[in-house]
């Protein structure tokens, strides 16, 4: 259903490309030309990490013999100085999550099952290829963070069938080396694909719900189990006090978060969504793309977002501005972004190689404020697949280009 979702998110695009638009160059790379559908999956995972001057990426491959009930295996990339891409370990379940904390040591969330959440950590800084299990949580609907004092936070549903749920929190505090587990409350069910800002022993996440049931007589397509949306915040992790409250939570529609990103103390999200109050209602309303600043008191102002969010990444330079990169057709383009001015969009210019490259509905960046590691200046980097109609052999693409 997940994806479904976001495909039909990805169809309300701008218009296809215009001939006479800036071009800026790319460097197109194949990171590998066989990695499985799964190896692209959730608006708030991270599959790419930059540590050290050097970009990580994770993938999913087939794995017959394998001991999970997806049959598939983790595949760790890393990328050298000529632009080759060479396997430097591997778990044994798909990857999910790819975070590298300041200290060098690299955490992959790779659940094994539904009702697993495996965390492999690092044993030695700095080398992805030397993992161990750390923890092993109750659901594979999940989220994950790292924060620059080398913390690591993992979100994860209590059980996959129980109405109403909760989200159990488990925080690795590194400076003791201590667990601590808290637990807040999702009477809307499910909760997963949580994007998570750590800073310090704070925690802010914004939540997805998977199992909100339809109102009675609806069906999924009026009404999609993925169209609630949760705000938590934690002061201290170590004690353990949510506040938590629903932002979007119409009985009919459905909703298709994209991306999140930090400036200060204000979260940026893309989101596509459709909602109303009755099944009548919502027949005869238009959804939309919209962009939603949420500040750490969980207020939200949303505005209307001209281009399609599905796939979209916003990201910055050196100088602190502000760009979305999305898709217009099948190529993807740069806008300038003005979070001042109602996050106007202007001066679009495509992105030259781009064309059927990054076509899955999850388009991964650097975001070290999320998931750690280190930015590259003003030089973006996007990693996605392509859509085949052999699930196990799809292209895993790495593209560059410089904002500046």
């Amino acid at each position: 259903m997940a994806v479904s979702l976001y495909l039909l998110a990805l169809a309300n695009m701008c218009a296809t490309a215009t001939p006479d638009l800036p071009e800026i160059p790319t460097t197109v790379e194949v990171v590998s030309d066989a990695v499985k559908v799964r190896t692209i999956h959730g608006w708030h995972s991270s599959r790419m990490v930059m540590h050290d001057g050097a970009l990580y990426a994770a993938a999913t491959v087939p794995d017959p013999d394998g001991d999970n009930d997806w049959q598939d295996r983790g595949v760790l990339y890393r990328r050298d100085a000529t632009g080759s891409w060479d396997i430097v370990g591997e778990t044994p379940n798909q990857p999910y999550h790819m975070c590298v904390a300041a200290d060098g040591r690299f955490w992959i969330v790779a659940p094994s099952r539904y009702h697993t959440a495996e965390v492999f950590r690092s044993v030695t800084p700095g080398d992805i290829g030397d993992l161990e299990l750390v923890y092993n949580g109750t659901c594979a609907y999940l989220g994950a963070s790292v924060n620059e004092a080398g913390d690591f936070l993992l979100l994860h549903a209590r059980d996959g069938t129980s109405l109403p749920n909760s989200v159990v929190a488990k925080f690795y505090e590194a400076a003791t080396g201590e667990w601590h587990t808290s637990e807040f409350d999702t009477p809307e069910g499910r909760c997963g694909y949580e994007g998570i800002i750590l800073r310090g022993k704070s925690a802010f996440a914004i939540v997805n719900s998977s199992a909100n049931p339809p109102p009675d007589g609806a069906t999924i397509q009026q009404s999609s189990p993925w169209r609630t949306v949760r705000l938590a915040r934690c002061d201290d992790l170590t004690k353990g006090e949510w506040v938590t409250e629903l932002w979007l939570d119409a009985p009919y529609g459905s909703t298709g978060l994209s991306d999140m990103i930090v400036d200060g103390d204000d979260i940026y999200v893309t989101y596509s969504h459709h909602a109303a109050q009755t099944a009548d209602a919502l027949a005869e309303t238009s959804g939309g793309n919209f962009i939603a600043r949420i500040g750490q008191d969980r207020t939200v102002e949303s505005y209307p977002f001209p281009v399609g969010v599905g796939g979209g990444r916003m990201v910055r330079d050196t100088s602190g501005a502000f760009y979305f990169v999305g898709r217009s057709g099948d190529e993807f383009h740069v806008w300038d972004m003005d979070v001042a001015d109602d996050f106007a969009l202007s001066n679009e210019r495509r992105l030259v190689g781009t064309h059927s490259k990054l076509m899955n509905y999850v388009v991964h960046t650097l975001r070290p404020e999320r998931f750690g590691g280190e930015t590259d200046g003003d030089t973006v980097h996007l990693l996605s697949t392509t859509v085949s109609d052999d699930p196990d052999r799809e292209t895993f693409y790495h593209i560059q280009f410089d904002l500046r």
